[in-house]
């Protein structure tokens, strides 16, 4: 186990010797958040995506000609940002601009390689009992502006459809205030306007000086009509009156005893609750008891660490499985035939790798036998990073079975935290 050393005087405040108050859904500050949810039509399988309702309006609209409820939204502690796809631009939702009056076009890569492509609108968020006012949201949109046709954003990988993504937006809860990894664009010749002072918003031009491509990580950019504006999607957290210092999901056990175990860690969905806030209620204090470690860089990023190797880790819940190294267990852990993003382990292996609170233990199966199974949660897939990211381990959502996990975010640098229970 890696060492850390602990702020005596944080501890003391975020640590509190009272269990969790247990409350349901019906709490201001609790949504449900749920796997295979039965009313999706997403195709199968629809493995370990965990889904919450979000209702999107106008800013400060509230009638029912100007919000939408979309149910179905990834809630993923991996990315940054309310992400829709357009089924909802029918909404009165305003535009974000560049300093020449043009509107501002999102291209978000994943590690997968895919992609998500569309405008970024001004939206107010509710969810639960809470509410983001006036945020950054960007409306997926695969054909905006005729992406496909100037070769932006990787078109041939680009997500074309909610179906396609097997979800009907995303809810980014990372520790990052907001999004540093897409690359923006104002595409001036796609909306008939004249291409004007593309360096003003510290971009460069492309595609014969039609388009203006904004790749800052922290653009302080000018944007029509309101002067300055950051036009990056945020984590809602952080933009809550009162429970915004971060979150907790509690999601059940699949398995009667924790790994390793021989009984089979799957079920065919999954439920409990995120819930928002770190000790701002009594429903959201984290307990003494908690296994706690500070990130160590931003995006919540920390190391982990097995008998020859360490690397960075992430704990994601956007991420369906396990993902280590091959070497973690050597002459074991093998890529599926035709499915090597995934490990078709035989039989069952049990594998451990220490993180700065401890050691974590799991099971890793074989994915094309577990799959055949029809379940939607499973415990135990896991499997190599795609690149270009190889060598980082994430603890996906087969992390959170049968866990409270607490991330504690938006403090100075160096206080981000994880904390989870058992």
């Amino acid at each position: 186990m890696r060492p850390i050393k602990l702020l005596a005087g944080l501890v003391a405040m975020i640590l509190v010797p009272t269990a969790p108050a247990l409350a349901g859904p019906a709490s201001s500050n609790v949504v449900t958040i749920e796997v295979n949810p039965k009313t999706t039509t997403f195709p199968r399988p629809r493995i370990n995506k965990p889904f919450v309702s979000v209702t999107i309006c106008a800013p400060g609209q509230t009638s029912k000609g100007s919000c939408a409820t979309i149910d179905n939204v990834l809630g993923d502690t991996g990315s940054i940002g309310l992400r829709i796809f357009g089924g909802p631009s029918r909404l009165p939702f305003a535009l974000l601009k560049s300093g020449g009056g043009v509107a501002v076009i999102e291209c978000q890569m994943f590690s997968d390689g895919r992609a998500l492509w569309g405008p970024i609108v001004s939206a107010d968020l509710i969810i639960g009992g809470e509410k983001a006012v006036n945020i950054p949201m960007q409306m997926i949109d695969a054909g905006y502006a005729g992406a496909f046709e100037l070769g932006i954003c990787e078109p041939g990988k680009q997500i074309q459809s909610a179906q396609d993504a097997g979800f009907n937006g995303i809810l980014g809860l990372n520790f990052l205030t907001r999004d540093k990894l897409g690359t923006y664009y104002s595409i001036y010749g796609a909306q008939g306007a004249p291409v004007t002072d593309c360096s003003f918003n510290g971009g460069v031009l492309m595609n014969n000086n039609q388009t203006c491509v904004i790749t800052w990580q922290n653009p302080p950019t000018q944007l029509d009509p309101s002067g300055v504006y950051d036009f990056r999607p945020v984590n809602p957290v952080t933009q809550f009156p009162v429970d915004n210092n971060g979150f907790i999901i509690t999601m059940q056990n699949l398995r009667p005893t924790k790994p390793p175990s021989k009984t089979p860690g799957q079920s065919s969905s999954a439920t409990r609750t995120l819930t928002f806030g770190i000790n701002t209620k009594a429903n959201n204090r984290v307990p003494a008891s908690a296994n706690f470690f500070f990130t160590e860089a931003e995006g919540g990023v920390f190391t982990a660490v097995e008998p020859d190797a360490s690397y960075p880790a992430l704990i994601d819940s956007g991420t369906q499985g396990w993902v280590v190294p091959p070497s973690l267990k050597p002459g074991v852990l093998f890529e599926c035939n035709g499915v090597p993003t995934w490990y078709c382990a035989l039989p069952p292996t049990d594998v451990q790798i220490d993180i700065p609170s401890g050691t974590v233990k799991f099971t890793i199966g074989n994915y094309l036998n577990l799959i055949e199974t029809g379940a939607g949660a499973f415990d135990d897939i896991a499997g190599p990073i795609p690149p270009p990211g190889n060598g980082a381990v994430i603890l996906g959502m087969p992390f959170f079975y049968g866990r409270t996990i607490y991330f504690g975010l938006g403090g100075p640098p160096g206080t981000d935290f994880y904390a989870y229970l058992p």
